[in-house]
């Protein structure tokens, strides 16, 4: 089982996660979300029925995550 947090819960967060779910990762588990945006990480963490994380260091600092997924705009990237 890879336990992933969601960074990132936009646009691109919304188009992506899909694959985490329907068996297109094998034993791949959603346990939280992270943003800055709160409306945004609610609602995306409600959809998934898992933990709201406002701050990356908070969400990097779970001990049931092995991976991050990093759905953020490229725009941030600069």
């Amino acid at each position: 089982m890879i336990r992933i947090g969601l960074l990132g819960c936009g646009r691109i967060a919304k188009r992506r996660s899909h694959l985490l779910r329907g068996g297109h990762i094998a034993e791949a588990k959603r346990v939280a979300v992270c943003a800055e945006v709160r409306d945004w990480a609610d609602a995306m963490a409600a959809r998934f029925d898992v933990a709201t994380h406002y701050r990356i260091d908070d969400l990097l600092a779970r001990k049931d995550t092995d991976a991050v997924s990093v759905l953020t705009s490229s725009a941030m990237l600069s």
